[in-house]
């Protein structure tokens, strides 16, 4: 069985060695190798090409594609997706690795049952130290649907083994221009596409979320808007089949305002101030009810309607942790 792992390649010279090594050491052996040089302006792809050289064994599975012009996340997994020729695929993003043990694990357990995608935990790289990160153990695709929707398990694409036939028969794609949310504008409907789902519990994929320059590491209006847009396509299809999507769809909107929120809070430029606002406004079309089935400390931040006293509260939440 032949396995793909498609990574998106910009402004990552210094993490495309480490990443490009974990994938060509993998103990399996049938393995397409799809790297998309999205424009990048650094080195990237000429440190790319220097791993290659070192895995002769490998050199004739990769691909590298190049985009004419620079094109974002969401176009870079979409390209990958149309130059994929394999029974699955799995996203790693450049930045990140994988254990060498993964793809060959994941194709065992594929042994099990014929698995439609399977998930697979993460260990998170962070400054204060490292942390696991859990898939919850469900092979029900409706409730993993569902719970996706809500944001209350991680949504990313990266971390999942997925059939290729579940993007091509079904249409999915990421929206292009929209690199903040891509994946839940995406994973909601591979479960629910999906007839039989499964997890490994180890923590295979390692995401370094050290790293500053990160697209997640800031927050604009724009981005903002992508996470809206990402929202609104979810919902325009789940949203009509009935009350507990149309639940968990709000669940995560309440969600996406706590986060933005509080992080236009701790970046309270003029820009980020009026967005703020903004964003309250929003808040008028819950319900008290609505707002009861948060976690208490969500409740708190959507209740603060001033950014400078939001600002305050989180700083003396985030010094008595």
């Amino acid at each position: 069985m032949k396995i793909a792992i498609a990574v998106p390649v910009y402004g990552v010279e210094q993490y495309i060695a480490r990443c490009a090594t974990s994938l060509f050491e993998q103990t399996y052996s049938n393995i397409e190798y799809i790297f998309v040089n999205d424009c990048t302006p650094d080195s990237s792809v000429a440190v790319l090409n220097s791993v290659v050289e070192k895995y002769p064994n490998r050199k004739e599975q990769v691909k590298i594609v190049s985009h004419e012009k620079n094109r974002g996340l969401a176009a870079a997994r979409n390209t990958a997706l149309e130059n994929c020729t394999s029974d699955y695929i799995m996203h790693v993003d450049s930045d990140d690795y994988i254990d060498v043990r993964t793809v060959e694990l994941l194709v065992d357990k594929l042994k099990e049952d014929d698995y439609d995608i399977i998930s697979y935990n993460f260990k998170v790289l962070m400054k204060s130290g490292d942390e696991i990160w859990k898939h919850p153990e469900c092979s029900n695709p409706k409730e993993m649907t569902l719970s996706i929707l809500k944001r209350n398990v991680p949504v990313c694409a990266c971390g999942r083994l997925i059939r290729t036939a579940l993007y091509k028969d079904n249409g999915i794609k990421t929206i292009e221009k929209v690199n903040m949310s891509e994946d839940y504008s995406v994973t909601p409907f591979l479960f629910f596409y999906s007839k039989k789902i499964a997890t490994i519990s180890a923590p295979l994929y390692i995401y370094d979320f050290r790293n500053e320059s990160s697209y997640t590491h800031s927050i604009s209006a724009n981005k903002v808007n992508q996470d809206w847009q990402a929202v609104e396509h979810v919902e325009s299809f789940f949203a009509p089949m009935g009350q507990e999507y149309v639940t968990s769809i709000k669940y995560a909107k309440m969600l996406y305002l706590y986060r933005q929120l509080i992080d236009l809070s701790m970046n309270n430029t003029k820009e980020n101030t009026e967005l703020f606002y903004k964003l309250r406004a929003k808040l008028s079309g819950f319900t008290s009810d609505d707002i009861k089935m948060m976690p208490f400390s969500v409740r708190i931040v959507l209740m603060i309607r001033n950014i400078y006293i939001l600002k305050a509260f989180v700083k003396i939440v985030r010094f008595f942790k």
